[in-house]
């Protein structure tokens, strides 16, 4: 009878799913009902006096006398089991939907009408006054100078490649325009002949500001943008560094052997995804021939003359403290990882321009909190082109939203945290190709990324005009 009973039990658990307790205390009460023998002269242990037992009652082995503590201890044993079945039964009528919407408008129906309204209030424009329109326009103004001047003294090179990442184009480069500042010009001349509204309309002096504050955060990224790629140019002049977002310098080549560790660098599998995603050749720029590093068993010999983790560091304005003998790597391979850093840090910045300079467009539409769903981003008139620009589909296809590390401040990290610490001459060979691949894609991805977004918008139904500051803002980031 026993096993059968064990037998019952071991059904139910696994019926149930992980209840044990409910098993045991089931088990441990039928068994001693149904098995236990208790002698006549012992039974007078098993009653108190005036109470007969009931058929709930917990009946102890060998006729010994239950305390009050273990009359507790079961009695809440036998309640958790009954918790436990009733969680699980909850968990089941939960499961199906019927039941389930059914419950929710039945709590709902108890609820205030405005409970929860708070948390799913639609973000909305700050009140703006004349004098903040004032001030506004002059900040535009001023980003307007800075990034018409950064465009004259930029070299026809730079100006090249602004136009391929950082100006609206369709696929295989359709419809470039052929002169950015125009198109920029455009848009910032109409801003500047749009009359100011009346002082007592709200909305219209929110819109105005909205115009003023997207412009200026375009202008300002594309200064900030071109600026960096004339430090690139420069950095290539200066070092000989391969820029292959200007088309400059030749690729460096690492040893074979480095190549086994390809698999633990995450950017090179950029470069993979974005030739299996697009079939083009990879890089798209032309990178010349490449520049054979000595093999590997040749390098370590050269570590005596090479450089410390120390002096590669002070270039970066870096300091650390050696302790002991400390590695060298060579001087070769030491140079070319620092130039590459170095302009790591320039693409890098050109990554996080947009994220800084947009920060006052989101404080104003309070959109700085994280996890706002798509739909309660505003859409907002354009009053100088009659243009509506969707906040949301700017910022969640740009990912603005999720930039909020520094990508300079990663590089940095990188330099202080990762090289410092496994500096060798094996190591360092295989940052210079992650360097290298981290300069040579991550403008050709987010090209990709660009591109995508307007034959995406065209697939839906939808158009985006590639003159519209819609298709502006997103290709400046």
């Amino acid at each position: 009878m026993e096993k059968e009973m064990q037998a019952d039990v071991g059904e139910a658990d696994g019926a149930i799913g992980s209840h044990a307790a409910l098993a045991e205390v089931t088990g441990d009460a039928e068994a001693a009902d149904r098995d236990t023998a208790i002698p006549p002269e012992e039974e007078v242990n098993l009653k108190r006096e005036d109470e007969d037992v009931g058929e709930d009652a917990v009946v102890p082995l060998e006729g010994r006398s239950v305390s009050k503590g273990g009359r507790r201890a079961a009695v809440l044993k036998r309640g958790l089991a009954a918790l436990s079945l009733f969680v699980v039964g909850i968990g089941m009528l939960m499961s199906l939907k019927p039941i389930r919407m059914m419950l929710i408008d039945v709590i709902a129906g108890f609820l205030p009408d405005d409970f929860g309204s708070k948390e799913l209030k639609v973000p909305e424009m700050s009140p703006v006054s004349m004098r903040d329109l004032i001030k506004c326009e002059g900040q535009f103004k001023s980003s307007v100078s800075d990034f018409k001047s950064s465009w004259e003294k930029a070299s026809p090179r730079v100006k090249e490649a602004f136009i391929k990442y950082f100006v609206p184009s369709g696929k295989d480069n359709q419809d470039l325009p052929v002169d950015p500042l125009a198109l920029y010009t455009k848009h910032i001349n109409a801003m500047l002949e749009t009359p100011r509204p009346d002082g007592k309309d709200a909305r219209g002096l929110q819109e105005h500001k909205f115009n003023l504050l997207l412009l200026n955060a375009i202008c300002s990224t594309a200064a900030g943008n071109i600026k960096r790629l004339g430090a690139m140019e420069e950095l290539h002049a200066r070092t000989g560094v391969p820029v292959p977002v200007l088309g400059l310098g030749k690729r460096i080549d690492l040893p074979a052997i480095c190549s086994t560790a390809a698999g633990n660098i995450k950017r090179l599998g950029l470069m993979e995804e974005l030739h299996a995603r697009t079939g083009v050749p990879v890089p798209v720029l032309g990178l010349g021939k490449r520049i054979d590093l000595p093999p590997l068993t040749e390098l370590l010999d050269q570590e005596d003359d090479g450089k410390t983790v120390a002096e590669f560091l002070k270039d970066f304005g870096v300091t650390v403290k050696l302790k002991g003998e400390t590695s060298k790597v060579p001087k070769q391979v030491a140079d070319s990882l620092r130039d590459l850093m170095h302009e790591s840090e320039l693409v890098a910045g050109c990554m996080s321009e947009a994220p800084i300079q947009f920060h006052s467009f989101f404080k104003f539409h309070n959109l700085l909190q994280k996890n706002i769903p798509a739909n309660y981003y505003p859409k907002v008139n354009i009053r100088s082109s009659g243009e509506v620009f969707d906040v949301g589909l700017f910022v969640l296809d740009s990912m603005l939203d999720a930039r909020s590390r520094d990508e300079v401040q990663k590089v940095r990290s990188f330099l202080s945290n990762t090289i410092a610490r496994q500096w060798c001459t094996r190591r360092a060979a295989d940052f210079v190709s992650e360097q290298q691949a981290y300069v040579t894609y991550t403008f050709e991805r987010e090209l990709e990324r660009k591109k995508r977004f307007l034959s995406k918008r065209s697939s839906e139904g939808g158009s985006v005009d590639p003159e519209s500051l819609q298709a502006i803002a997103r290709f400046v980031v």
